[in-house]
């Protein structure tokens, strides 16, 4: 059921389009990269805010295809499916608490003993997406389009993972592996604007910054800030017919 709808989003320009000429609709394919990374709001790296963490953006994968109809000569409707991989790296100062007899006796102790904890944390998203965009484009000149609207993307993977150094009254845990990749939210919606420069009849260089309304997690956690997709898209489209 899912595929069919995706499907039929892909093709939403072809509606009552049988009878019009082909030079009105087109279908790329686009491939390219996701340069961005989740980001809280409010808050850049290093700053005070947050606490001294620090992160570097991604350059991940985007390859599929858009299509365009052309309902005027200036403005065109296109939609599209792309397989996304949305990343970044970060590392941060760790503090909290920690219960030191699960570490040492088990899960199965009966009772808690929290004790104060700091270090140092590091990990990676890598999450992969199946983008829908939605979006409207005027076109300037023959050379240059500029666009704006919507995109819908379904989670597909999650990946939400790193190590943390630990220091906890005279222990010093090294490399302890986490894995909070249950975290990250199934749907995100993100508004998107950009433009497309006609290289040649077939081939053209687009830009899309895409900006989420919601959030990454699913829920707010203790232990990260909840921030937002924001990224740009760099891709090469080449135009199938």
């Amino acid at each position: 059921m899912k595929s069919i709808f995706y499907s039929l989003l892909l093709l939403l320009p072809v509606i009552g389009f049988s009878q019009e000429k082909t030079n009105r609709f087109h279908i790329d394919g686009v491939l390219g990269l996701n340069i961005g990374a989740p980001i809280p709001d409010g808050i850049s790296a290093g700053s005070e805010e947050s606490g001294g963490a620090t992160g570097a953006p991604g350059a991940k994968l985007a390859v599929g295809a858009i299509s365009e109809l052309m309902l005027t000569k200036k403005i065109s409707f296109s939609s599209g499916m792309l397989l996304s991989i949305k990343g970044a790296s970060f590392t941060g100062p760790l503090e909290g608490k920690y219960d030191i007899a699960k570490q040492v006796l088990g899960d199965n102790f009966p009772i808690s003993i929290n004790v104060d904890i700091e270090g140092e944390i590091e990990g990676e998203f890598a999450n992969v997406y199946l983008d829908i965009p939605l979006y409207f484009s005027f076109q300037a000149n023959r050379k240059w389009q500029f666009l704006a609207g919507y995109q819908y993307s379904r989670l597909q993977r999650a990946k939400f993972e790193g190590t943390a150094d630990i220091d906890v009254l005279f222990l010093k845990l090294k490399d302890q592996s986490w894995d909070e990749s249950d975290l990250i939210a199934k749907n995100d919606h993100a508004i998107i604007a950009g433009m497309k420069y006609n290289i040649s009849k077939r081939i053209s260089a687009n830009l899309h910054m895409n900006y989420a309304v919601t959030n990454l997690f699913e829920e707010e956690s203790d232990d990260f800030p909840n921030p937002r997709n924001i990224y740009m898209k760099l891709m090469v489209g080449y135009r199938l017919f």
